[in-house]
């Protein structure tokens, strides 16, 4: 009787693990699709400001991001600071904005948002 009990409860846990991937992988399906669609958009954003004015924006965000982020990460938050957060990906926006192809720009955006989203919540789970 207790095998039965333990392979029910092992189809019900693998039923919601398969549920939350399905879930995490439409999630960067929906990321991707964005990115690719919107990146022809973001490569003509910026022309009318200077490539100066870009690489200042861009350091500061960067040092914001520095400065602001969470290096406490505790259990609880899920987010590693949303500031630090916004000013990552502002920036790589801003350098996205100043290359020549929409493929490079959707790829930086994506790197990017690896990198600083995901990156701190992998680091935190291999702890």
């Amino acid at each position: 009787m207790q095998a039965g009990l333990d392979n029910k409860r092992w189809n019900h846990l693998a039923f919601f693990a398969a549920k939350a991937i399905l879930q995490h992988v439409g999630s960067c399906v929906l990321f991707q699709f964005l990115s690719i669609a919107l990146s022809p958009i973001l490569v003509s954003l910026t022309e009318t400001i200077s490539t100066d004015t870009i690489y200042a924006m861009t350091t500061l965000m960067l040092l914001a991001n520095f400065f602001f982020y969470n290096y406490n990460y505790s259990e609880d938050s899920h987010v590693p600071g949303p500031l630090s957060l916004n000013a990552a990906v502002f920036a790589s926006v801003c350098l996205a904005s100043r290359l020549h192809t929409a493929w490079h720009a959707c790829t930086t955006v994506t790197v990017s948002f690896q990198l600083f989203a995901l990156g701190p919540l992998l680091r935190k789970n291999l702890k």
